[in-house]
């Protein structure tokens, strides 16, 4: 075993047995490519444009008086999207540590709680947007490989 410990194949085989699964899955989901990229779904794909929450649900539909205001403003008045000012968008966070990722948002609106309005899935990513996701960690995932492991 003496004459192995010279060679690439020996370093690779270090490399490997020393991986920590959880640390590389940290590493991947706090990149901030990955972060906007799970808020741009959360956010634009799913409430902006669908107007559904994480379990695919819509969020339902405006009153006529809010269909009149939002028509002023040139936004959306087919679904409820959650984006008036922009000001809840804005306060997405994506936090992610060795076993889970969390996303999370201001919800409080003037005097309501958005969450008790319209549940707690209104932060989260749907099936569909997990596919999504998944390609792009993937490609991550196979860049920490090459760049920490296979170098």
């Amino acid at each position: 075993m003496a004459f192995l410990q010279n060679t690439k194949l020996y370093a690779l085989v270090q490399r490997i047995s020393s991986l920590d699964e959880g640390l590389i899955f940290e590493i991947v989901f706090n990149d901030s490519r990955i972060k906007d990229e799970i808020i741009r779904l959360n956010t634009e794909e799913q409430l902006f444009r669908r107007g559904i929450d994480s379990d695919g649900k819509s969020l339902g539909t405006y009153s006529p008086f809010t269909v009149e205001i939002k028509k002023k403003k040139g936004q959306p008045t087919n679904r409820i999207t959650l984006k008036d000012t922009g000001e809840f968008y804005d306060s997405f966070r994506v936090t992610a540590n060795r076993v889970s990722i969390t996303i999370d948002a201001d919800p409080i609106k003037d005097d309501n709680n958005l969450f008790d309005d319209f549940g707690e899935e209104i932060l989260g990513l749907t099936d569909e947007s997990r596919e999504k996701l998944k390609e792009m960690a993937v490609k991550k995932y196979l860049e920490y490989w090459q760049t920490n492991i296979l170098r």
